[in-house]
Order: structure tokens, then C-alpha cells, then sequence
């Protein structure tokens, strides 16, 4: 069975891809807290976020398979060739190359779930704040992705997450804060 995706996160264009749905089991029936704590464990892995943030824009997928290991094809499509590193859990990471260069890269549930929204922080979250504003008050956020834009210019999504999958994400085109997306308070 194929998903599709379709987003713009800053208008600029909307990209589709449709890809294969995976479905793989986080705890299966018996299994003690214990083993499920194992599961995540970075050790066991080099899908990790420290690696994602090595991943460099620009460089070859040979460089990407060196310190994460041999990719999976996911799929051909117009703007490049998707590539992806299952991680332990449900994480991973995912690659767009195009004329053998990394153009896009994305993250899933890499980073530790630390970010404290409380509804004193989110109602000091406003539109048309910088990412360093945001940062004062919720502190450092995860990247889960970032890619170049067809006109080059550098497209960051940054992600605040907590432990019960509440977040706020802040999108950035070459530095400056396009848009903002938060749970209502």
C-alpha cells in the first residue's frame, strides 16, 4: 500500500510523494516495560540525531551510507530519489538526492522529547517571531528538517516536542521566520 504526502510548509511549493507504508510493531504482546525501553536505545544504531545533524546539504549519498550505513531506495520521483536509515522504534531518517548531491533531509522522533509547553510559554508564542525569540522561551529546539528550495535558498523546520507528542514548529527560509504552528491554549 502507497501513502501520499503533499506539503508546503512555506507556500513556496508543494511537493507530493507517495511512499510505501511501513508498519512496524513498538511493543509486541508480552514484552516487558524493560524490552520496550531497549528498543530506543541509540547504541544499538547509528540512525541517530547526533548523525542527522552531521548530514550536510550538499554532500554525496556515499557520505550518508559511510556514517549511517547502506540507504533504502524508497522511491524515484521528479525532484530526486528518496533514500531512508530505519532507526530503532519508530525513528528514522530520510534523504532526497538529486544529481548524487543531498538536497533534502528529514528526521522522525530522534530527538529526546524534552520541551516543557506549558500554557504560560505557548501564550507568549506569537506570530512573527524569530527563531531566537522562541528559543528564549522554550529553549532549543530539534531540526527535522531541512532542505534547499529551488531558488536556493535554505528552508528549515525546527520542532519543540514533549514526551505526549504536543508540538510547536517554527518554519525558517534563509534565517528569517516564515511561519509558526502551535497547539491552542
Amino acid at each position: 500500500m502507497d501513502i501520499f504526502i503533499s506539503y508546503s510548509l512555506t507556500g513556496l511549493k508543494t511537493r507530493v510523494y507517495s511512499i510505501p507504508l511501513v508498519i512496524i510493531p513498538y511493543k509486541t504482546a508480552g514484552s516487558s516495560q524493560s524490552e520496550s525501553s531497549q528498543i530506543k536505545n541509540e547504541k544499538d544504531t547509528p540512525v541517530t540525531y547526533a548523525n542527522f545533524e552531521k548530514l550536510a546539504l550538499g554532500s554525496a549519498l556515499k557520505e550518508a551510507e559511510d556514517l549511517l550505513g547502506k540507504a533504502k531506495k524508497i522511491s524515484d520521483m521528479e525532484g530526486g530519489v528518496i533514500y531512508a536509515w530505519d532507526g530503532n522504534d519508530m525513528s528514522s531518517i530520510s534523504v532526497i538526492v538529486k544529481d548524487d548531491q543531498i538536497i533534502e533531509k528529514n528526521q522522525t522522533d530522534l530527538a529526546d522529547r524534552k520541551a516543557q509547553l506549558t500554557p504560560e510559554a505557548l501564550g507568549q508564542i506569537q506570530d512573527g517571531m524569530t527563531l531566537d525569540q522562541v528559543k528564549a522561551i522554550l529553549g532549543d529546539p530539534a531540526i527535522t528538517r531541512e532542505a534547499k528550495t529551488d531558488d536556493g535558498k535554505a528552508e528549515v523546520l525546527y520542532e519543540w516536542k514533549q514526551a505526549d507528542g504536543a508540538a510547536v514548529t517554527l518554519v525558517a527560509v534563509d534565517g528569517q521566520t516564515v511561519a509558526i504552528d502551535k497547539p491552542a491554549v
